[in-house]
């Protein structure tokens, strides 16, 4: 059987340290993941420039969340916060990679995440994003620490899913958790087939390991689902047919958890 390793070109795990807190899930997964491959964790932090337009336009407005007062938005405050999470990720991921003893580094841009997060995909093996979450002027603060509680995947046969589906086995046995197989097919011979092909890579941790179904159009409102039962963390390929620039960025606000691309 085929492993993860076998199939990581440059031995690099890219983790995307968003506008948004940054989910103790999806540091520790890329660190586990690291750990696990012998792989380098590069932390990228991209400010959003559509916030930064936002906040310099004239009419722009925010309400307190305390206090109800609605007061204008400033760009020195947009920009002060985005340096202040900044720091903190690099902080916190220099703090998890030294502890580990893992190879690491941290860069800062400024753009759009999605886009810019895949620019930069061949270049790494697996991309993992945090949970999406609008950033407010404050301090950032980690939320609570969370249980992975199943490792869902997407899979559908494609060479970039079946990594998927190594990566996801990763995780699962790394947390010591359910492994969630979402099998994506059109029809009935190809749902058994597909079924087939993941039992065969699963045979050690099949006691572990759910199987469900689901056709092309209902995707991701089955991911959706899946996940709102049992928080944890999703494995795509990064070249799903289904999942575009436009498609991924709506997934990610949606789901509210971890996402890993396997490229």
């Amino acid at each position: 059987m085929v492993g993860v390793k076998e199939v990581m070109a440059s031995k690099r795990i890219l983790l995307s340290l968003e506008n948004s807190r940054l989910g103790d899930m999806a540091l520790d997964a890329a660190a586990g993941l690291a750990t696990e491959l012998q792989a380098q964790l590069q932390g990228l932090f991209v400010e959003d420039i559509n916030l930064l337009n936002l906040a310099g336009l004239p009419f722009a407005r925010e309400v307190g969340h305390a206090s109800a007062t609605e007061r204008r938005i400033l760009l020195s405050d947009i920009e002060r916060s985005l340096k202040a999470g900044a720091m903190h990720a690099q902080q916190l991921l220099a703090k998890t990679a030294e502890r580990l003893q893992l190879q690491w580094s941290f860069k800062v841009v400024r753009g759009q995440l999605i886009a810019d997060v895949l620019s930069m995909a061949n270049e790494a093996d697996l991309i993992i994003f945090g949970q999406m979450k609008t950033i407010q002027n404050e301090s950032p603060i980690l939320p609570l620490k969370q249980h992975i509680q199943q490792a869902l995947v997407v899979f559908d046969g494609s060479p970039a899913s079946q990594h998927a589906l190594m990566t996801a086995l990763l995780v699962a046995r790394l947390n010591a958790t359910t492994l969630s197989v979402l099998v994506e097919s059109n029809t009935t011979e190809s749902k058994n087939a597909l079924r087939e092909i993941a039992t065969s890579k699963l045979t050690t941790y099949l006691s572990k390991t759910r199987f469900f179904y689901t056709q092309t159009p209902h995707l991701t409102h089955k991911i959706q689902a899946l996940l709102k039962e049992k928080k944890g963390i999703l494995v795509i390929g990064k070249t799903h047919h289904q999942f575009s620039y436009k498609a991924l960025l709506q997934l990610l606000g949606s789901i509210n958890c971890p996402v890993i691309l396997a490229t």
